[in-house]
């Protein structure tokens, strides 16, 4: 018998669920010729692969992207530190208009440099506005990537006050 989208994303999650480390990870030394880039850890790989089965699940119904108890279980994943940068696809998950109700449960994990571009990318997608101080400060991130999804945020959140303008 064939499982459902949803069978398989709770299988994912489990998977998932069972790599996250109970205690913190040691932080491996730099990618060769990137001295800011640390190297990846294997389970961050399996995460981030895992982050992105389930959003091709998720995807082939996307009525999923509705289920309450199903992004309560993927945002455990998304809030568990110790997972680094193997949340990274897990975050993008919330990255679609129906998950805007997450949109706080994102923004206060802002601070966290394994996975600040992704939600940034998340609030601008989810179309969530009143974000642009704690997008504001990434305008001037290290990554190109991270600038320009600040400035498309930016753009895109009309309370957001103007870079370098001056009062009169």
């Amino acid at each position: 018998m064939k499982s459902s989208p949803r069978s398989r994303v709770e299988a994912l999650l489990a998977e998932a669920r069972s790599l996250v480390p109970r205690a913190t990870p040691i932080q491996l030394p730099p990618i060769d010729g990137f001295p800011d880039v640390l190297q990846w850890h294997q389970f961050e790989h399996s995460l981030w692969s895992i982050g992105e089965q389930i959003r091709h699940a998720i995807n082939s119904q996307p009525k999923l992207r509705s289920d309450r108890a199903l992004y309560s279980e993927i945002l455990k994943i998304v809030h568990s530190r110790n997972a680094l940068r193997g949340r990274q696809s897990f975050v993008l998950l919330f990255a679609y208009r129906p998950c805007i109700s997450w949109v706080r449960d994102l923004a206060f994990l802002i601070p966290d440099s394994d996975i600040d571009g992704q939600i940034i990318s998340a609030l601008y997608k989810m179309r969530a506005p009143g974000f642009s101080a704690i997008v504001a400060p990434f305008l001037s991130s290290s990554a190109a990537w991270i600038r320009r999804d600040a400035r498309r945020y930016m753009s895109f959140d009309l309370d957001a006050p103007i870079p370098h303008h001056r009062n009169a």
